[in-house]
């Protein structure tokens, strides 16, 4: 899970969206409590301004994080989280362009 983890945040690093999403699926298809990867895989879905798909994976980092006991990056993802609410709350007609089928990037 770490190894697809890390590829994702080299694609995300080259703007490559659709390649980092699919290997933080991949991380998350083997260990589903990772939170890293949700929270990574926010990221790119925030990029690719799948804003309801982003609230939802830092929601659900920040709840792993602070299950696991790293109440700094559970602030931090909740944070994140709060603004995509935000921002969705704040633009109805978006929000329904933007929810997605799937989580997963396909």
């Amino acid at each position: 899970a770490r190894a697809h983890n890390n590829r994702g945040n080299i694609f995300l690093a080259r703007d490559q969206i659709q390649d980092a999403g699919q290997q933080y699926d991949q991380a998350l298809s083997l260990d589903p409590t990772y939170a890293d990867a949700f929270f990574n895989r926010a990221i790119a879905h925030e990029r690719n301004q799948n804003f309801q798909a982003a609230l939802q994976d830092f929601t659900d980092a920040a709840k792993l994080y602070r299950s696991q006991g790293n109440d700094r990056r559970g602030r931090e993802a909740q944070a994140k989280a709060d603004q995509m609410q935000q921002a969705l709350g704040t633009t109805p007609r978006r929000q329904l362009r933007l929810i997605p089928i799937s989580k997963k990037f396909e």
